[in-house]
């Protein structure tokens, strides 16, 4: 505080001396005077509240991931930096690794800055799926990535972890996903099997015997549930068979 002439008292909130210290005087209007012999000159001053630019942190995100939102203490603030759109964040627009923006916080002539690191995974490449001769589905492209499989948009949790979907069924749409290590996920395109075709006839029936040779008998999941021309009384339920005489499984059920 400067007042002429010089050496007289300053008095008011948050005074001490010649200095107005705003934080001891707190927010709001303050009526300070300065004290020359019986002369005494006034004037207000207005402390407004500091903003605030400490930022909400950004959980980890992977590469393709929809734009987050960006905010601070102080709402409204002006964000800069790589992936910054408005106050938006796109991962998509940086690559992987950790990434730094900035906030600037304003509350009238009053302003704030901070930094906010943000981490964005890659994700992997996408796999594909292949027929192969005797109707199972290979997933290829994979990596060291954990596969995950869905059947028709759900998952199917019984082949997790499979890179080979032994009876897969026809008419039924198949995806694997690749997920790797960050938890970031990838998914092939949509592959439906053909149909399962016998060579020539279709197997004859005698009640739970089949007229192939060498019949083998396996459930959904592809586990060999039975080796023999004939299943068992105690099996019931949907099962593919395989056999020398098709060219493809085939699928019978018994209830």
């Amino acid at each position: 505080l400067v007042g002429l002439p010089t050496g007289v008292v300053f008095e008011g909130a948050g005074v001490s001396g010649q200095t107005f210290n705003p934080t001891a005087a707190g927010v709001g209007l303050h009526d300070l005077t300065y004290t020359v012999g019986t002369i005494s000159v006034g004037c207000t001053v207005e402390v407004v509240e500091a903003p605030d630019a400490t930022p909400v942190p950004v959980e980890p995100l992977c590469a393709d991931a929809p734009p987050v939102p960006l905010e601070a203490a102080t709402p409204g603030g002006i964000w800069s930096g790589p992936g910054v759109f408005g106050d938006l964040f796109d991962p998509g627009a940086v690559a992987p690794g950790t990434v730094w923006v900035s906030v600037l916080a304003q509350i009238g002539s009053c302003t704030a800055t901070a930094d906010l690191p943000i981490t964005v995974y890659p994700v992997p490449l996408a796999p594909w799926l292949t027929e192969n001769p005797d109707g199972s589905l290979t997933a290829a492209g994979l990596g060291t990535n954990a596969p995950t499989w869905l059947a028709d948009g759900l998952p199917l949790p019984e082949a997790d972890g499979l890179t080979t979907l032994v009876s897969p069924e026809p008419g039924t749409t198949y995806q694997v996903v690749a997920t790797n290590a960050y938890g970031c996920s990838t998914a092939s395109e949509p592959f439906t099997p053909t149909d399962v075709v016998a060579l020539g006839a279709p197997p004859l029936l005698f009640g739970r015997c089949t007229s192939l040779p060498e019949a083998r008998w396996h459930d959904l999941a592809g586990r060999l549930v039975h080796d023999g021309a004939c299943l068992p009384e105690a099996f019931r339920g949907a099962f593919i068979v395989r056999s020398p005489a098709l060219q493809r499984p085939v699928r019978l059920g018994f209830w």
